[in-house]
């Protein structure tokens, strides 16, 4: 396996089904500019620059995408890291002149940035010279984006703008899907009993419904290595809301380390008892960066607060595979017996090549 720009480790559910399928891979190499839990699982790191640390080309905007932003390096290239298109690049040339060739097209990096902006508008605005100059180039909004309605068309005459349905109408059926013969899925928008929520079963056994929203400090696992983490972690560790009839019930105080836990694993955390979250539920955030407190044990907790150890690689149904990690039943305790501190953020041991 060869991953570039995803922390796989940081964001799939069910992760330790995951590092189980990880271990049977004959090579996994890892491109990256961080030690994350993905790139230390790693047998190959290939270092990455990071967005400063590269000439690029990116897209944004106010009211709509009416600006075309010129990414220039801020700081020099570290150590040893290459930008992706260099890494590709030098990887093509170990498969001969005509691989190396044929990749490139015999352009370098900011070439392909000036073909990119050429291939645009932008270039009736401005020259690219001016925009990598200026840093910018905008668009002129026309008048119809600040008063576009979707779908204003199809309610102006239905029949001339059909929409791409079975019927060319709004439908809340759906014979073709109804066809398919999915148990789990019709063709109308059903109800289903979900495998773990707080009406099922055994809930005696993990009585508290578990999520995991995205985090308030960061973009999915990105920044949990920065000096944000000082703002919320509690004791190095990723913080669980809990209310307090819960914490009571569990023998739990606001600031404690506490274990979570359910058939797919186990995490510690740090208790924050709030009203903010009703009884019976808790809420962690996802994207702390997954650390075994010892590792190399598949019983492991994960000592910096991943909440994916929990969570179901289950799909929300043969239709639409989609993810169901906000439907996770798990129990709760005080922590004991805690074995190492948080080592989710220092490098590995490493052998240079």
């Amino acid at each position: 396996m060869y991953i570039a720009g995803a922390n796989i480790v940081g964001h799939h559910p069910d992760t330790n089904e995951l590092i189980k399928a990880l271990k049977t891979l004959d090579t996994f190499i890892v491109q990256e500019p961080w030690w994350t839990s993905t790139a230390k699982m790693a047998d190959i790191v290939l270092p990455a620059t990071t967005t400063l640390e590269r000439d690029d080309i990116g897209m944004g905007g106010s009211y709509s995408g009416d600006y075309i932003y010129a990414m220039k390096k801020v700081v020099e290239t570290p150590f040893e890291a290459k930008d992706d298109y260099e890494i590709f690049s030098l990887l093509s040339k170990k498969f001969g002149e005509e691989s190396y060739k044929k990749f490139t097209g015999e352009m370098t990096s900011i070439d392909h940035i000036k073909k990119f902006y050429e291939q645009s508008d932008a270039i009736k605005i401005k020259s690219f010279e001016d925009f990598w100059k200026d840093g910018f180039v905008k668009f002129d909004i026309p008048e119809a984006a600040y008063t576009f309605v979707r779908h204003s068309n199809f309610r102006k005459d239905p029949i001339k703008n059909p929409l791409k349905t079975e019927s060319g109408k709004i439908q809340i059926f759906s014979e073709k899907y109804n066809d398919f013969g999915y148990e789990d899925f019709k063709g109308h928008a059903t109800w289903f009993e979900p495998a773990e929520y707080l009406g099922s079963k055994d809930i005696a056994k993990y009585p508290l419904h578990m999520l995991s929203p995205h985090p308030t400090y960061r973009v999915h696992s990105q920044l949990d290595n920065s000096w944000l983490t000082k703002l919320y972690k509690i004791k190095d560790r990723e913080p669980v809301r809990l209310n307090p009839s819960d914490a009571k019930k569990y023998g739990i105080a606001n600031g404690d380390i506490v274990e979570i836990y359910n058939s797919r694993g186990k995490i510690l955390a740090g208790a924050v008892v709030t009203e903010d979250i009703r009884q019976g539920v808790i809420a962690i955030e996802e994207g702390a960066w997954y650390s075994p407190e010892i590792p190399g044990d598949k019983e492991s907790r994960c000592n910096s607060g991943h909440c994916n150890v929990l969570t179901s690689s289950r799909p929300s149904s043969q239709m639409a595979q989609a993810t169901t990690v906000n439907t996770t039943l798990v129990a709760i305790k005080k922590a004991t017996d805690i074995k190492n501190d948080n080592k989710a953020y220092s490098a590995p041991k490493t052998i240079n090549v």
